[in-house]
């Protein structure tokens, strides 16, 4: 990953679909649907904060 994941990384690697924020306006952000049940989003969130912390690991290490 990037220094900062972007919307592919995320599905590849934390399995959460998320969108490009310059879709919708907001470049450099990442748009987030929440139409799911609690539990799920909940572990969506956890898989989105493990994909940040292990990439900010391996920038730490850079």
């Amino acid at each position: 990953m990037a220094a900062f994941p972007n919307a592919s990384d995320l599905l590849l690697e934390a399995g959460v679909a998320t969108v490009p924020g310059g879709t919708f306006g907001a470049p450099g952000h990442l748009c987030l649907s929440f139409v799911a049940d609690t539990v799920t989003l909940e572990d969506g969130c956890r898989r989105i904060v493990a994909a940040l912390d292990a990439q900010a690991a391996l920038d730490a290490q850079a």
